[in-house]
């Protein structure tokens, strides 16, 4: 189960390592890992660390293995 390193936004609206960059990806392939959707692992993110919203659905999607993107074939 994954334990946030930030357990409270209160006082200085979150942040710190664990909510950009390597900390983000690690928390948020540790909740991929644990059978978290992207979706639902950015929102968590966002929620629990302090991280902003596009960049923990971009991370967990890269991470997931999946672009975002539109499909060259269609």
């Amino acid at each position: 189960m994954f334990t946030p390193r930030v357990a409270s936004r209160a006082g200085g609206g979150g942040g710190g390592e664990a909510s950009t960059g390597e900390g983000l990806d690690r928390a948020l392939r540790e909740m991929l890992d644990d059978g978290e959707s992207p979706s639902e692992a950015s929102k968590r993110a966002v929620r629990e660390l302090g991280a902003k919203r596009k960049e923990a659905y971009a991370a967990a999607l890269r991470l997931a293995g999946k672009t975002g993107g539109v499909d060259a074939d269609a």
